[in-house]
């Protein structure tokens, strides 16, 4: 603030000189030459001495035209960029209120925090500032010990980042977890004097890590499900290790699986549960038969139908009356029944009816490993009732095999979305380096299960920017020291949130090292040489790519030729020349052709 007020009034002592001066270039060209014309033309006699009032008078009216033109000009500068600056203002606003983040920034001298635009986001509080103490009573006493300020430079940086996470006690009597970034300023005795940076509300960043963990969780059921179907001897310890599977590693609250009774008595016979509620009913009334008049319930229209059940909530779901009362009692809010059938025939064996504890506990991808699921169980009924029970079980680990690189790709595509939504600048930017990477990776003879893995972790490699204030991604301009701070924090906070999902090694070490340089030049740790993983290297140097060539907010793109050009100046020392020569060579391919328009 005190920084942006130095700058404006320095503009306007430089707008006051540039008025005075021209009115002094007009005054000394008046007096000098005004004089001697009226001399040449009219002498000295009275007709001269009336010009010379005349003169004089023609001067104040020229004077004073000049400066209401002059004062004007200005006033419509200054409305302009009054404009301007409301706009922008207000972009920021909104930007911060979209992403969570408050601006802040701790002066010694009055010992004050203050907020922009206020306290309102973090603490329900419309204040701009609060005083040092006041800020930290509103800090949970058991986190205050880790949120001490650098009151002294520790390490000779200047500027020394800051990073502290802690919860607030809201007005509202809410307690928050929230994130505080920012670079410490210290003086020539190297004591603390200014503080700056960003609180981020950690909800949207653990938003984007719970949902990498979920569809983790239930990409590593699925695997632990296939493995039981394709390893079963009999369909009962089939069903048992599957609905254990479901319960156990996928955290499903209860996983019930039932075949059909083909006879009078109209049941699903249960086979197997497991979760929390371990003695459910063992005979469901399900009324499966299309001949019967009764309501068949979700598990009976799931084999009538041959249809997925789905309820977003049992409490209010209609077609899910008949589960409500015992559901509830049990803390059961949500279920989706899966029907058992036979591929080739269409056979109704049974279901397979799987119960969360929340409203809405089953997303779109969890929806598709249990239809999968349900396939595969299918598949193996068949295999374990018929003589080639091999090649039936190879081919189901197989399609298992396949189904989750689908899942996991599927799942990661939609979070690399999600990401480039908050940045529109760089919309297209990941799946772009993604297209890069596969072609270095196929050019460099990897597996084709490890190219898939590496254009994964491409996809996602800036997940990490979901910490970094969306003013700043967006700025129309050069970031400041304190600015690129932040960004460059990226790559720890992306590859914390890869990391607490479980994913491939490869893709975390494409989030984390994709800034790191052979040379020890890079971020965030400075690795060099083979300590750099080879996911990082690949992703390197795509990404320098199709930076350079990219359109910022503060440059046009560069051009493709800049882009190779760097590649090449670096091949050896910033970049791995095996990798650079693989982007070369691929870059002159046909394959590569579609990349070369977009960026030539």
């Amino acid at each position: 603030m005190q920084s942006n007020w130095k700058g404006q009034a320095k503009h306007n002592g430089q707008a006051a000189l540039r008025i005075a001066g021209l009115y002094l270039a007009l005054a000394v060209f008046w007096v000098l030459a005004s004089d001697r014309i009226v001399l040449a033309l009219f002498g000295d006699g009275p007709t001269s001495q009336a010009m010379q009032t005349g003169k004089g008078l023609a001067f104040v009216t020229l004077s004073a035209i000049l400066i209401f033109a002059l004062v004007r000009l200005e006033i419509r500068r200054r409305e302009t960029a009054e404009r301007d600056a409301t706009s922008t203002h207000d972009l920021l606003r909104l930007g911060m209120a979209a992403t969570g983040t408050t601006a802040f920034r701790y002066d010694r001298a009055s010992n004050q925090v203050s907020a922009y635009p206020s306290f309102e986001a973090i603490l329900g509080e419309p204040t701009k500032s609060l005083s040092l103490r006041e800020w930290t009573e509103r800090i949970l006493p058991e986190d205050r010990e880790g949120v001490t300020l650098p009151h002294t430079r520790s390490d000779g940086a200047d500027p020394q980042h800051y990073e502290a996470s802690f919860r607030l006690q809201r007005r509202d009597g809410r307690t928050d977890w929230v994130l505080a970034r920012g670079r410490a300023m210290f003086d020539e005795s190297g004591r603390l004097h200014t503080l700056v940076g960003v609180f981020v509300d950690t909800a949207t960043r653990e938003a984007l890590r719970a949902r990498l963990q979920h569809a983790n969780r239930g990409l590593r059921a699925f695997l632990h499900a296939n493995r039981a179907i394709v390893s079963a001897r009999d369909p009962q310890s089939m069903f048992e290790a599957v609905c254990r599977s479901l319960a156990d590693v996928g955290g499903f609250a209860l996983v019930w699986a039932g075949l059909i009774s083909d006879d009078a008595s109209q049941t699903v016979r249960l086979v197997a549960s497991a979760g929390q509620w371990t003695n459910a009913s063992e005979t469901s009334p399900a009324g499966w038969h299309e001949t019967t008049t009764t309501d068949p319930g979700p598990i009976g229209r799931a084999i009538r139908t041959g249809e997925v059940q789905f309820a977003y909530d049992l409490r209010t779901e209609p077609a899910h009356a008949s589960w409500r009362s015992e559901a509830d009692s049990h803390g059961l809010r949500s279920a989706i029944t899966i029907p058992i059938q036979e591929a080739a025939t269409g056979r109704a064996r049974g279901a397979l009816a799987v119960f969360g504890a929340d409203a809405g506990a089953f997303e779109e991808n969890d929806r598709a490993i249990l239809q999968n699921i349900g396939q595969d169980i299918g598949h193996a009924l068949v295999a374990l009732e018929s003589e080639d029970r091999y090649q039936v079980a190879e081919s189901a680990r197989l399609r298992a095999l396949e189904r989750e690189r689908h899942l996991l790709t599927t799942a990661i595509e939609a979070l690399a979305r999600t990401i480039e939504k908050r940045d529109p600048h760089t919309a297209g930017h990941q799946s772009r380096v993604a297209t890069l990477v596969t072609l270095i990776a196929k050019r460099l003879g990897l597996p084709q299960e490890r190219v898939d893995t590496l254009r994964l972790g491409a996809l996602i490699h800036d997940i990490g920017k979901i910490g970094v204030p969306v003013e700043i991604l967006t700025k129309p301009g050069r970031l400041s020291e304190e600015e690129f701070a932040l960004v460059k924090t990226h790559t720890q906070v992306g590859y914390e949130i890869v990391r607490d999902a479980g994913l491939p090694e490869d893709i975390g070490f494409a989030v984390l090292q994709h800034h790191e340089r052979l040379d020890g030049s890079g971020y965030p740790q400075g690795l060099s040489g083979d300590a750099i993983s080879l996911a990082g290297r690949i992703v390197a140097v795509a990404d320098v790519v199709d930076a350079i060539t990219d359109h910022r907010p503060y440059r046009p793109s560069l051009g493709l030729e800049a882009a190779i050009a760097e590649i090449k100046e670096g091949r050896g020392s910033r970049y791995d020349a095996s990798i650079v020569d693989a982007c070369l060579a691929a870059l002159d391919d046909g394959a590569c052709e579609t990349f070369r328009q977009q960026r030539t």
